[in-house]
């Protein structure tokens, strides 16, 4: 079965519909309906999309919950902690970043994120690709997108 590991980045812009990347991410989610992946995620990412969601004013945040359920979501524990030590040495990021990469890593996962630090630091670890970039790759309907 296919993986992925979907940056906040992606999530976000899904749910804010004044994003640069709204169009592209909302279509991106919608697509993957229609495959079987496995989506594994660190529990900080779902996190990080409450809180920046909380931030713009979203009130209703159980389409963020229900979406998670049916993710596999890697716990933050003495396990997470020993193993993405590896990753602080080799990627130049932010901590919750590198759970990120440390996640695709462990998972053997493609990351998906709009990030181009995060992508370009997770490329030296694991296949690391943009939303649009995945989905022309992967054989996806394709969609016009100004930021391919």
């Amino acid at each position: 079965m296919e993986k992925i590991t979907v940056d906040s980045s992606v999530f976000v812009s899904s749910f804010l519909e004044t994003d640069t990347f709204h169009k592209e991410s909302a279509y991106f989610f919608q697509e993957l309906q229609s495959r079987e992946i496995l989506i594994v995620e660190p529990i900080i990412v779902l996190l990080e999309i409450l809180n920046v969601l909380t931030k713009t004013g979203k009130k209703d945040l159980s389409v963020v919950l229900r979406a998670f359920a049916g993710y596999h979501t890697l716990p933050v524990d003495q396990y997470m902690i020993e193993e993405a030590i590896f990753t602080f040495g080799k990627c130049h990021l932010k901590t919750s970043d590198n759970l990120v990469v440390w996640c695709a890593s462990v998972s053997e996962s493609t990351l998906i994120s709009w990030d181009a630090r995060l992508l370009r630091e997770a490329g030296k670890l694991v296949v690391a690709k943009k939303p649009t970039e995945y989905m022309k790759e992967e054989g996806y309907n394709s969609q016009k997108s100004e930021h391919q």
